[in-house]
Protein backbone atom coordinates (compact mmCIF):
# COMPACT_ATOMS: atom_id res chain seq x y z
CA UNK A 1 0.00 0.00 0.00
CA UNK A 2 2.86 2.30 0.88
CA UNK A 3 4.04 1.93 -2.91
CA UNK A 4 0.43 2.51 -4.33
CA UNK A 5 0.08 6.26 -1.94
CA UNK A 6 3.63 6.67 -3.25
CA UNK A 7 2.50 6.63 -7.12
CA UNK A 8 -0.93 8.31 -6.25
CA UNK A 9 0.83 11.33 -4.36
CA UNK A 10 3.19 11.42 -7.33
CA UNK A 11 5.97 12.02 -5.24
CA UNK A 12 9.23 12.35 -6.81
CA UNK A 13 12.42 10.27 -6.77
CA UNK A 14 12.33 6.40 -6.07
CA UNK A 15 10.11 5.16 -3.20
CA UNK A 16 12.27 4.28 -0.09
CA UNK A 17 12.88 0.87 0.75
CA UNK A 18 12.49 0.74 4.64
CA UNK A 19 9.07 0.96 6.02
CA UNK A 20 9.92 3.78 8.53
CA UNK A 21 11.52 5.92 5.48
CA UNK A 22 8.23 5.39 3.67
CA UNK A 23 6.03 6.20 6.25
CA UNK A 24 8.15 9.34 7.68
CA UNK A 25 7.74 10.11 3.43
CA UNK A 26 4.24 9.81 3.39
CA UNK A 27 3.79 11.46 6.46
CA UNK A 28 5.27 14.60 5.37
CA UNK A 29 3.80 14.78 1.80
CA UNK A 30 -0.03 15.69 3.24
CA UNK A 31 1.47 18.35 5.34
CA UNK A 32 2.79 20.24 2.47
CA UNK A 33 -0.42 20.70 1.01
CA UNK A 34 -4.18 19.84 1.38
CA UNK A 35 -4.53 16.49 0.28
CA UNK A 36 -8.06 13.98 -0.37
CA UNK A 37 -7.32 10.50 -0.28
CA UNK A 38 -10.40 8.76 -2.09
CA UNK A 39 -10.18 5.29 -1.38
CA UNK A 40 -13.20 2.97 -3.82
CA UNK A 41 -13.45 -0.29 -3.42
CA UNK A 42 -13.13 0.40 0.62
CA UNK A 43 -14.83 -3.11 1.40
CA UNK A 44 -12.17 -5.42 0.18
CA UNK A 45 -9.58 -3.19 2.95
CA UNK A 46 -8.38 -4.90 5.33
CA UNK A 47 -8.34 -3.69 9.35
CA UNK A 48 -4.32 -3.38 8.92
CA UNK A 49 -4.98 -1.08 5.55
CA UNK A 50 -7.78 0.67 7.46
CA UNK A 51 -5.28 1.11 10.63
CA UNK A 52 -2.89 2.50 8.13
CA UNK A 53 -5.09 5.53 6.86
CA UNK A 54 -5.84 5.92 10.50
CA UNK A 55 -1.77 6.16 11.36
CA UNK A 56 -1.48 8.86 8.57
CA UNK A 57 -4.15 10.78 9.01
CA UNK A 58 -3.96 10.67 13.08
CA UNK A 59 -0.32 12.72 12.46
CA UNK A 60 -1.29 16.58 13.70
CA UNK A 61 0.56 18.23 10.49
CA UNK A 62 -1.12 16.39 7.78
CA UNK A 63 -3.75 18.75 5.85
CA UNK A 64 -5.31 15.31 4.79
CA UNK A 65 -8.74 13.84 4.39
CA UNK A 66 -9.63 10.46 3.49
CA UNK A 67 -13.02 9.28 1.89
CA UNK A 68 -13.56 5.60 1.95
CA UNK A 69 -16.40 4.35 -1.01
CA UNK A 70 -17.62 0.65 -0.94
CA UNK A 71 -20.44 -1.64 -0.61
CA UNK A 72 -22.30 -1.98 2.36
CA UNK A 73 -19.56 -4.74 3.77
CA UNK A 74 -17.54 -1.83 4.32
CA UNK A 75 -18.95 -1.02 7.55
CA UNK A 76 -16.88 -3.56 9.56
CA UNK A 77 -15.78 -3.49 13.49
CA UNK A 78 -12.22 -2.23 12.36
CA UNK A 79 -13.67 1.25 10.97
CA UNK A 80 -16.79 1.32 13.45
CA UNK A 81 -14.44 2.25 16.36
CA UNK A 82 -13.67 5.17 14.49
CA UNK A 83 -15.68 8.21 15.84
CA UNK A 84 -17.67 9.17 12.70
CA UNK A 85 -19.96 12.60 11.84
CA UNK A 86 -22.14 13.09 9.34
CA UNK A 87 -24.12 16.10 8.08
CA UNK A 88 -27.91 15.69 7.52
Amino acid sequence: MRYELFTALDLAGEPPRHPSEFDRLLKTAPAERPRTFLVDEAQWLNGEAFEYFRYLWDEPSTQLAIIFVGAARAATPCCAAVPCRLSP
